[in-house]
């Protein structure tokens, strides 16, 4: 389970700090699927996830709030993915 955080986390710090798309693909699966579901936004498969993340995640700038706040939200690890609940940030 370890394994999964470290890897999204990885994901995370590239896209959100550092902005660097090979990077943040570069931990996920081969054929990985990123849903973002407030938004209804994402894509399944890495052909679609890099368009996905060049032309609409990384030409908007993400306030720095934005990306703490993401930062804080307990995580549940599953199986196969890392859900994060926001109802239960800090617990």
């Amino acid at each position: 389970m370890r394994e999964l955080e470290r890897a999204w986390d990885a994901h995370r710090d590239a896209l959100l700090v550092r902005r660097d798309l090979a990077a943040a693909l570069a931990p996920l699966a081969a054929e990985p699927t990123v849903l973002h579901i407030p938004a209804m936004t994402g894509a399944a498969g890495r052909p679609a996830l890099e368009r996905f993340y060049a032309d609409q995640f990384l030409l908007a700038e993400q306030p720095a709030a934005w990306r703490d706040e993401l930062a804080g939200l307990h995580r549940s690890p599953g199986a196969r993915c890392v859900r994060r609940d926001p109802g239960r940030a800090g617990q």
